[in-house]
């Protein structure tokens, strides 16, 4: 998770079997993320000059 005010956030999860986005403290149920199912999944969430951009790997390279 980034928190970005006491309240509001924004982060993704993972459950082995989807992925869940989070955008102003609410999950974003409209759209599937196209992660694989799997037991590990890298996430990683970069702060660009105030741009969030979320990525995940299976392997942690790619």
């Amino acid at each position: 998770m980034l928190y970005y005010s006491y309240r509001l956030f924004c982060g993704m999860g993972h459950d082995g079997d989807r992925m869940t986005s989070y955008r102003a403290g609410r999950d974003i149920p409209y759209w599937r993320e196209p992660a694989p199912s799997t037991d590990v999944l890298h996430l990683r969430i970069v702060n660009d000059g105030r741009i969030v951009t979320q990525y995940y790997s299976s392997d942690g390279i790619e």
